[in-house]
C-alpha cells in the first residue's frame, strides 16, 4: 500500500524469453488530495510471448491519476500477444484522471490492444438495485466490489484488500 500526497510509480517489464507470460496488476485507492503519475512499459523481445497488464483506479475528493503506458513490441518478437488496460471510477466532481495508452510495434506479426476508460457507476444499476430494496450505503460496496474482481480474482487476501478500499472511500 502506497500512502503519501505524491507518488510517482514506474514499472518496466522486459518479456525476452520465448514463450515468457507476464500478468501485472494494480489497484490504486486516491483520496483527498492525492496526486499519483504511473508510468508502465511492456517491451517484447521474445518470440511467442505473452503480458497483460490491467490497471484499476477508484478516485474520490480531489484526488488525481496520470497514466502513461506503452506496449513496445521489437522487431524479432513475433507471436506476441499484449495487453494494456486502464480503467477508473470517478467517486466525485472533483476527481481527475488522465490516461494515455500507447503501442510501439516493429513486427506486425502480433496482437496489441490497449484501452483506458473512466466514468462513474451507473445510476441506473443503483436506482435498479434500491427498488429491489438495498440502500446506497449497500449498494456502493457491491458495486466496487464488481469493479475490483479482474484484479483481485484468485487472491486469497482479497477480503483485506476491499476493507481497506472500504475504509479509505
Amino acid at each position: 500500500m502506497i500512502a503519501g500526497q505524491q507518488v510517482d510509480i514506474k514499472v518496466d517489464v522486459f518479456i525476452c524469453g520465448q514463450h515468457s507470460n507476464v500478468k501485472i496488476l494494480g489497484l490504486s485507492v486516491l483520496h483527498e488530495q492525492q496526486f499519483v503519475t504511473i508510468q508502465t512499459q511492456q517491451v517484447h523481445c521474445g518470440k511467442n510471448s505473452q503480458s497483460s497488464l490491467v490497471l484499476q483506479g477508484l478516485l474520490t475528493g480531489q484526488a488525481q491519476l496520470r497514466y502513461n503506458g506503452t506496449i513496445r513490441i521489437e522487431h524479432n518478437a513475433s507471436g506476441t500477444y499484449a495487453l494494456q488496460n486502464n480503467k477508473n471510477i470517478l467517486l466525485s466532481n472533483k476527481a481527475h484522471v488522465i490516461s494515455i495508452p500507447n503501442i510501439e510495434v516493429l513486427n506486425h506479426d502480433v496482437q496489441c490492444y490497449h484501452g483506458a476508460a473512466l466514468g462513474k457507476f451507473d445510476m441506473t444499476q443503483i436506482q435498479y438495485m434500491q427498488s429491489r430494496g438495498l440502500a446506497y450505503h449497500q449498494i456502493q460496496p457491491l458495486l466496487i466490489q464488481g469493479f475490483c474482481q479482474p484484479v483481485l480474482q484468485g487472491y486469497e487476501k482479497k477480503d483485506i484488500i476491499l476493507q481497506s478500499v472500504y475504509e479509505k472511500l
